[in-house]
């Protein structure tokens, strides 16, 4: 067992074992009177980044690969994060190296959701829920996503024996730790004894930080669950979290170079696939009513194509999904001062 894995083992413990306990950012963060059940939060900096692998990606065979690196700009911000993959056995008792994949991100979105719902509270002082595996199995289902509770718990310690290491451009750590800080998990025995056994999560950090900061966005969670292509879904939620000025005439304005090489997809060397596989997301979101229409124009060298710039005009009910949003940030914001000025 190496170190860190005897360190995160440490503590991982049960619920019963655990500080418990609540305030009045987390009250706020769950919203029951705001929040329906199609709608949660989308964490500043930690949403936004490129955490997951998908497809032929996510296992690692060389332990040489089993980190990966990628730099992203969140607004005037330039944040490096870094991936290592999780060291777990397999179902034929192998040990296999994986980065979390859509998998791990769909169950963290449910955790997540769940929390928002009222099951979020504080587990030894950082932002957690608690829930049970068959309610997770059940919520995930209800959103098109079916799992088994075997496949659940390996996805939860995936989450938590990958690591994220993200900085800042001048070299200072924001986080290094698990995507999720610790858990507790009931054993198949007493999941079959009790569907009711309770679990935890302790989240990332930057989740508990973005909690306190009130730096989290409101965004269409059921919307989110339908999207199935990756890099739609990644422009989706960049979209919800940083393009809060949404409007008719106001387009959303990228490059793809810019944005592919911050995107779980990545740059291909062909230019001509990245112009198709962009289509192919703005096309998604236009299905998902997203997006209303886009316009490209092509960056070139001589006759090469270097870069396409991308105007993307967003549809009426992501505009209203936008105003919402700040809508219940101002009011979150107008609690806090209405709480600090009671107390002054």
């Amino acid at each position: 067992m190496s170190k860190s894995t005897a360190a995160q083992k440490a503590q991982d413990k049960t619920l019963n074992d655990s500080l418990v306990s609540t305030n009045q950012q987390m009250q706020l963060f769950l919203l029951p009177e705001i929040i329906d059940k199609n709608h949660s939060h989308l964490i500043d900096i930690y949403d936004a980044i490129d955490k997951y692998s998908y497809g032929h990606k996510k296992k690692v065979k060389d332990i040489a690969l089993s980190a990966r690196t990628t730099e992203t700009q969140i607004q005037k911000r330039v944040i490096k994060s870094t991936i290592r993959a999780a060291n777990i056995t397999d179902k034929n008792g192998k040990t296999v190296l994986v980065f979390p994949g859509e998998r791990e991100e769909r169950v963290e979105e449910a955790l997540r959701k769940m929390a928002v719902e009222g099951n979020g509270v504080y587990i030894d002082g950082s932002a957690g829920v608690t829930f049970t595996l068959y309610g997770l199995q059940k919520e995930l289902k209800s959103r098109g996503h079916t799992y088994s509770i075997s496949e659940l718990k390996e996805s939860i310690l995936i989450n938590r024996r990958s690591t994220l290491e993200v900085s800042t451009a001048d070299g200072s750590v924001l986080v290094d730790s698990g995507f999720f800080e610790a858990v507790g998990l009931v054993s198949r025995k007493d999941f079959d004894l009790d569907r009711s056994a309770l679990c935890y999560v302790r989240f990332n950090p930057l989740v508990s930080e973005s909690i306190l900061k009130v730096s989290y966005r409101r965004y269409n969670y059921q919307r989110s669950m339908k999207i199935a292509s990756p890099l739609a879904l990644y422009i989706y939620k960049r979209m919800s979290l940083y393009f809060t000025q949404a409007a008719e005439n106001i387009p959303y304005t990228r490059s793809l170079v810019s944005l592919f090489s911050q995107s779980p997809r990545g740059l291909s060397q062909r230019m001509g696939d990245n112009i198709r596989a962009m289509n192919n997301a703005l096309d998604a979101l236009i299905n998902c009513k997203v997006v209303a229409r886009y316009e490209l124009e092509k960056i070139k060298e001589g006759r090469k194509v270097i870069d396409v710039r991308y105007k993307i005009y967003t549809h009426e009910e992501f505009i209203q999904q936008q105003k919402s949003g700040n809508k219940v940030k101002r009011d979150i914001l107008n609690k806090m001062e209405e709480t600090d000025d009671q107390i002054f």
